[in-house]
């Protein structure tokens, strides 16, 4: 039995090359549109917590949270809306525009059963920058009920460098395998 020799003309080669250089453009179209994430942890009075924040760019190191996955302790954490708890509004900051990572109006979150509120303040007789309220001790969060927050040990926000695929760069591969895999079947045949 001899073996099929697959001829291809130049216009055939070109047709190939051009649908595959096609489907390369395309999937990186789709990485380029994936919103920019930060990974914050920190550690205090409520134990450590660790979140993925998905954010907006406000301005250069300037960024509004607008999703988050993440625990405190070990509990399941979601992100609040902006002046539900403490006057927060969900912005973080980045060097070397910013030294403070969250303002004194802070950053919200809740575990279902109480709201958080990590916000630059450093509490009376504290060095520690950073303090964290939780609602069944600092009721509200603002005014002098910040005083009745604990201060963190640490907070550190980072640029996430984790590169997941979004949905659709996904989707694009999967069709360019799809199509790779019925041209192979089509020369077999």
């Amino acid at each position: 039995m001899r073996p099929a020799i697959l001829t291809l003309t130049a216009l055939q080669v070109g047709k190939y090359l051009g649908t595959a250089a096609s489907l390369s453009l395309l999937i990186a179209a789709g990485s380029v549109g994936a919103q920019p994430a930060f990974d914050m942890n920190w550690t205090g009075p409520y134990g450590t917590g660790s979140a993925v924040l998905t954010v907006t760019a406000n301005t250069t190191d300037e960024y509004g949270v607008t999703s988050l996955t993440g625990t405190q302790g070990v509990d399941p954490i979601t992100l609040l809306p902006v002046g539900a708890y403490g006057a927060n509004d969900n912005l973080i900051f980045q060097p070397p525009s910013y030294t403070n990572l969250v303002d004194f109006a802070g950053f919200g979150f809740t575990d279902g059963s109480f709201n958080y509120n990590i916000f630059f303040h450093t509490l009376p007789n504290q060095t520690n920058t950073y303090t964290e309220c939780r609602s069944d001790v600092a009721t509200v969060c603002s005014g002098s009920d910040v005083n009745n927050g604990l201060a963190l040990t640490s907070l550190t926000i980072t640029p996430e460098t984790s590169t997941v695929p979004e949905p659709a760069t996904l989707s694009l591969a999967g069709l360019g395998l799809a199509g790779i895999g019925f041209l192979r079947r089509r020369r077999a045949a």
